[in-house]
């Protein structure tokens, strides 16, 4: 199964903090919201460790080029 975007986290946060702010039993859904949060973090964490990646990358071919 594929992982799901960051749009798609942030759809399903949204949906959920209308659930938990909406519903008389809406504490029930805290423990998928906190969830979703470390997802969302763990996936800016991964897009910035691929970002750092490719500029020491790029770095490291315009010296060699130079």
């Amino acid at each position: 199964m594929p992982h799901p975007t960051l749009a798609e986290l942030n759809d399903a946060i949204a949906y959920v903090a209308e659930m938990i702010t909406g519903r008389p039993d809406g504490d029930t859904y805290l423990p998928i919201f906190e969830r979703l949060e470390e997802e969302i973090k763990a996936h800016a964490a991964k897009e910035s460790t691929i970002e750092r990646a490719k500029r020491i990358a790029r770095e490291t071919t315009e010296r060699a080029a130079a």
